[in-house]
């Protein structure tokens, strides 16, 4: 999870988190539960704690009441760790703020780059997620900005500069993630092939994987051409045709990121309309390092294909 998601969450806990405790002497209230419960639920939902870690997150957390009539023990136990959960929004609250200061707004645009680790892994995601947004943003009015790398992971957060723009990057991540589920799927066959050596099947399925990347790619440009840019009846075929193949670009750059562990998200200020059209991930999904998808590495892969013949040939004899 972002910084940047941990720091919204920290803000709700912030503002929600207003247990009051009274007594009259003979019983003992807790009140407002059902405000401080939407505090206890941002700390949870934010991975800092677990509601059911104490007796008095897990009843907060569970209630439909607004108020708790408790026992003495039970009083003094709810305020010592309510204690010590303000101690903890507040630190944290305050360390994100002066860390964390940038907010999101509704043109930014969050890749999830896939696993770095070498200067090739980071050299590769980096080329292309350049060459599938530069294709056509500026088309539809954007600009692309690098607000910043996210602190201690592999998010990179980008403004597009409009929301039609956001919208774009919706429908190109869209498309190429149910291509990229696609060929995954192949691979996996292909790699059950290579296991048991059946060559001409093998074959078969590698120029299919190639052949189904272009083929739904232009598919889904078309359709991306006339959603995305309005009635082309009226466009010189030569631009409209010119625009396909660069959304073609874009979408298989993209499936490059997706195949290697990438994601592309919107901003959580975006329109539900524009967040609709993002793909939902399934992390299950096994993934492939993302300089070999980019030919960042092609003289190390021959080099190790090579070596494997070799060996092969070597077991054979």
């Amino acid at each position: 999870m972002r910084l940047l998601d941990i720091k919204r969450y920290i803000n709700i806990a912030y503002e929600n988190f207003e247990p009051k405790f009274s007594n009259n002497g003979n019983y003992y209230y807790l009140d407002n539960i059902l405000q401080t419960k939407k505090a206890i639920m941002a700390l949870h939902d934010s991975g800092i704690m677990n509601y059911t870690d104490s007796a008095f997150s897990a009843q907060i957390a569970t209630s439909l009441t607004d108020r708790f009539i408790l026992e003495g023990r039970q009083y003094n136990i709810f305020r010592s760790e309510s204690t010590n959960i303000k101690y903890v929004i507040n630190v944290m609250y305050k360390w994100l703020g002066e860390y964390v200061p940038t907010e999101e707004t509704e043109t930014i645009i969050n890749i999830k780059l896939p696993q770095i680790n070498t200067l090739s892994d980071f050299a590769a995601s980096a080329s292309c997620i350049k060459k599938a947004l530069s294709q056509l943003i500026p088309e539809v009015g954007g600009n692309i900005n690098v607000k910043q790398l996210d602190h201690g992971s592999y998010w990179l957060i980008i403004d597009v500069g409009t929301i039609e723009a956001v919208a774009l990057v919706g429908a190109l991540a869209a498309a190429a993630y149910r291509i990229a589920v696609k060929i995954i799927s192949i691979r996996k066959s292909i790699e059950e092939l290579k296991s048991i050596r059946l060559d001409n099947q093998l074959k078969e399925l590698q120029i299919e994987e190639k052949e189904y990347i272009k083929a739904k790619a232009k598919e889904e440009a078309e359709r991306i051409n006339q959603e995305q840019f309005g009635n082309t009846k009226d466009e010189d075929p030569a631009n409209f045709n010119e625009r396909d193949g660069r959304i073609c670009v874009s979408i298989e750059e993209f499936v490059k990121i997706i195949r290697a562990g990438g994601e592309i998200h919107q901003s959580l200020e975006a329109p539900k309309t524009v967040s609709e059209l993002y793909p939902q991930y399934n992390t299950s999904l096994s993934f492939t390092p993302i300089a070999l998808l980019s030919g960042q590495e092609k003289n190390d892969i021959r080099k190790d294909d090579t070596n494997k013949n070799k060996l092969d040939d070597r077991a054979d004899n």
